[in-house]
């Protein structure tokens, strides 16, 4: 592979451009140098029937691909290195015929020795890392799922034999992300995230001999995505990626930025000078730092490697003072998916993913002399946690029937496996612990700028979901986002038809991943007739912001739309306060067009939130539209824009699926103001038939002071109730008959809230057909 054009090139360094490794499949790239010079990379190579484990040494000579897994499938996160006899190893995890399995192959001049199975778990297997220690042995530590938390486990092999799995002795609660790194002595070492009681923190523990476990962010904010790597003086340096922020003193602050320790064997200490271009306050849609990854030259100089939302970053620090921050990728909104890996002291080369897949730069570097500072660490953060309000949980009473409880949590958001920000368990652990909410859904983009979405990503986050959800406190949804190019793409070429953007819920884990990507699934009415016969929910949202095909429509799978998220409201042309995303607005895309065709759509709100500062700013007329000093559609935190009430008996995945596919449901701005609209007795989201003038009753609870609540009648204000300047009601309630419909008629009705502080709250809609 040549590395002849070079993307950055300073006094000390040179950093090439990225050559792609194979591809758009291509990804969860590894690699490793070898004490001959090879350089091999190993990847998952995404495919319509499953995802292997592919191989490949990058010289000029040598380019042929080995396929390492035996079968395509379920086959991830492989890792690599290279053994004393010049073969290499890859470990990875896969899963087969309902469990998951670590797996070991060894390669020998390109060929591939017998596939080993070497672990298995019925509840998962994940983030496998390989290291060969001075002595000879292999160490293998790997993410084990225990009861819904997952540990960190070890195996040994020496002289051909593999030790039995031995379970680490690491702090209490679950533990993520293990990275490996060898000492000058020989002893080997293991840094780690660990997530215990609302907080991560970053561990250090030997692991050669077992012992104690060091914690190296004792601060109080979010620390996560540890790397470990090896100084030639016999140094260790932990990076990790943090949300601490002296201004706000947010422990689940949005962004994060990549930070520095070292370790000599007894102490701790942090680099001297300022860490130039750190801002975790970033409003920018290329913002934080975080997955990194730390290597040491053989001058000393400790190099930092990692991503910000949408671009990579490169710094090194030279023993007393800081570089630059260097971006080494080209800034573009896109794919972005965790893993940053470094091989070699001089070069360096690294692996990470690009919009084209899977892809590797060389840096070249300069001799420089430099000494490793042994400056104390700082003091740590101490951080007072506020706390949590009391909350009593709403309940309703239908007339004859089981109560039903009322559950808020939002169906729709993004991680940094699609084009966002933070790992699937930081996401899952916000919406649970940080918020309280009572359910989420992780809807990752199936296809974006080319790069799709893989089985084995989707089997990965379903496990997740399995992982957090306890029927009864905290219920995680299957799903995924099926994702077409906007109609303002379609602009430029003539084209008209802009199919849109819409999410997909299911009611168990049988679903499908129907790609945007496959030919027979790249049109709305295509993916409708793809999930013909599955229980699933498709839900388009921002409709006339990307556009959709309104045409495309089924009225057993596409039963909900999204009301608001943090791009904004898109019930009506105009409508306000609360606005929407003006730099693409199509007509006849909003809800209001779908309604007057007579589909039969609940409201649900969803975040549709990237993690990002930026969605706090973004939208046309902040606080233009509404009093100064509140953001509704451009909160400063984005994951709360958006929310979803749902009416059901219990909180299980299946009751909450059930609910929302009788559309028994409701949308919010993101807070939970409680709505209670009938007809004729008749919860929201009824068809119903009447023999008399519909009878509608209304009962609402703000969060705030309520200024307005209207019932929307086919598309216009039929009756409202108006508090006065000053009066500050959080609940309101009436009732009235429609008198003015007349048999025969057909019409939907809606409740539409409006708080004082500019958020609000849409029930689903009720149908009445009066009998004549």
């Amino acid at each position: 592979m040549k590395f002849d054009q070079n993307l950055i090139k300073e006094n000390a360094f040179s950093i090439s451009t990225a050559q792609v490794i194979d591809g758009q499949t291509a990804h969860e790239p590894d690699l490793n140098l070898a004490e001959n010079g090879d350089l091999w990379v190993t990847w998952c190579s995404r495919g319509r029937d499953g995802d292997a484990i592919c191989a490949q040494r990058t010289d000029a000579t040598a380019r042929q691909k080995i396929t390492v897994s035996s079968m395509r499938g379920v086959e991830c996160q492989p890792c690599i290195i290279s053994l004393k006899n010049g073969g290499q190893r890859i470990a990875w995890t896969a899963f087969r015929e309902g469990v998951w399995h670590l797996l070991a192959r060894d390669l020998h001049d390109s060929n591939p020795g017998d596939e080993k199975v070497l672990a298995s778990h019925i509840d998962g297997i994940f983030h496998p890392r390989l290291l060969l220690a001075k002595d000879g042995t292999c160490y293998l530590v790997f993410e084990n799922v225990i009861e819904q938390s997952p540990q960190l486990f070890m195996m040994r092999e020496q002289h051909g034999t593999w030790a039995r799995p031995e379970k680490l002795a690491t702090p209490t609660g679950s533990c993520y992300r293990p990275s490996l790194a060898s000492r000058a002595d020989g002893s080997v070492w293991m840094a780690y995230d660990n997530y215990l009681d609302g907080h991560y923190r970053v561990w250090l523990q030997r692991i050669d001999i077992q012992s104690e476990a060091v914690c190296v962010s004792p601060n109080g904010y979010q620390n996560v995505q540890a790397s470990l790597a090896a100084a030639p003086n016999g140094d260790l340096w932990i990076a990790w990626a943090s949300n601490q922020n002296a201004a706000f003193k947010d422990r689940w602050w949005l962004t994060k930025w990549a930070n520095l320790r070292r370790f000599d064997g007894q102490h701790f200490s942090d680099p001297v000078g300022e860490q130039h271009g750190r801002d975790v306050y970033n409003e920018d849609s290329f913002q934080g730092w975080e997955f990194p990854e730390v290597t040491v030259d053989s001058a000393g100089r400790v190099w930092l490697f990692g991503q910000s939302s949408h671009t990579l970053y490169a710094q090194y620090y030279a023993g007393d003072r800081w570089s630059e921050l260097y971006t080494i990728a080209p800034k573009h909104w896109g794919t972005w998916k965790p893993r940053c890996r470094a091989a070699g002291d001089g070069p360096i080369f690294l692996t990470s993913m690009g919009l084209q897949g899977a892809q590797l730069q060389r840096i070249d570097l300069q001799p420089a002399k430099t000494h490793i500072s042994t400056t104390p660490p700082s003091e740590p953060v101490s951080v007072v946690l506020p706390k949590s309000a009391s909350w009593q949980r709403p309940v309703i009473h239908p007339p004859e029937q089981q109560a039903l409880n009322v559950y808020f949590g939002d169906l729709h958001a993004h991680s940094i496996y699609g084009d966002a920000c933070n790992d699937v368990d930081e996401f899952y652990h916000r919406y649970r612990d940080a918020y309280g909410y009572d359910f989420a859904a992780l809807t990752e983009h199936d296809y974006l700028d080319g790069m799709e979405l893989s089985q084995s990503e989707l089997k990965m986050m379903w496990n997740h979901s399995d992982r957090v959800t306890h029927p009864g406190e905290f219920v995680a949804f299957y799903a995924y986002e099926w994702t077409s190019p906007a109609l303002a793409d379609h602009a430029g070429e003539g084209g008209t038809v802009g199919e849109g953007h819409r999410h997909i819920l299911y009611r168990d884990q049988s679903g499908p991943l129907v790609s945007y990507g496959e030919a027979s699934a790249n049109t709305g009415k295509k993916l409708l007739a793809r999930l013909q016969g599955q229980r699933a929910l498709v839900i388009p949202h921002h409709t006339s912001w990307s556009g959709t095909d309104w045409d495309a429509h089924d009225e057993n799978l596409q039963r909900l739309v999204e009301v608001c998220s943090t791009h904004g409201r898109f019930e009506y042309s105009g409508n306000q306060p609360i606005g929407y995303r003006r730099d693409h607005i199509h007509p006849g895309k909003f809800i209001f067009d779908a309604l007057a065709r007579g589909y039969r759509l609940g409201f649900v709100g969803g975040s549709d939130s990237h993690g990002l500062k930026w969605h706090a700013t973004e939208l046309e007329g902040r606080a233009k539209h509404i009093p100064a000093g509140t953001h509704v559609g451009w909160k400063e935190d984005a994951f709360r824009t958006g929310m979803t009430a749902i009416l059901a008996p219990e909180l299980t995945r299946e009751a909450l699926f059930d609910a929302l596919h009788a559309r028994r449901c409701y949308a919010t701005s993101g807070v939970r103001i409680f709505v209670d609209f009938r007809i004729n007795g008749a919860l929201m989201g009824s068809d119903i038939m009447s023999e008399d003038a519909p009878h509608l009753t209304a009962q609402v609870r703000g969060t705030a002071a309520i200024r307005l609540v209207e019932v929307v009648r086919s598309g216009h204000v039929f009756a409202g109730v108006q508090s006065q300047p000053g009066e500050g009601l959080t609940e309101m309630q009436f009732a009235l008959d429609d008198n003015i419909i007349v048999p025969g008629e057909s019409h939907y009705y809606y409740l539409r809230v409006l708080q004082e502080d500019g958020n609000m709250a849409w029930s689903s809609p009720i149908w009445v057909r009066w009998k004549e």
